[in-house]
């Protein structure tokens, strides 16, 4: 799995903290509150309105999304295996 983060991509380690991960997936919660901000700006019906930049900001929604449930995932994973 990997994440994106402030240096760039990181991989989700099977040895992260639960810490870790709830860190991670809180920042990627705010990521994707920012993100949606901005796509909610966009005014569609603006027949001037770039297209493309909304576009380009459903992709990074879904991408936010993609990483927000693979730490998700390894939350679970981790709680599952907490003795």
């Amino acid at each position: 799995f990997f994440l994106a983060s402030a240096g760039g991509l990181a991989q989700v380690s099977p040895f992260m903290s639960m810490d870790e991960l709830r860190r991670e997936a809180r920042r990627l919660e705010h990521t994707l509150d920012a993100e949606l901000m901005q796509l909610g700006r966009s005014d569609l019906s603006d027949p001037g309105a770039s297209s493309g930049g909304v576009e380009a900001r459903t992709r990074d929604v879904q991408a936010s999304l993609t990483r927000l449930q693979e730490v998700n995932d390894a939350m679970s994973r981790a709680a599952s295996a907490a003795p």
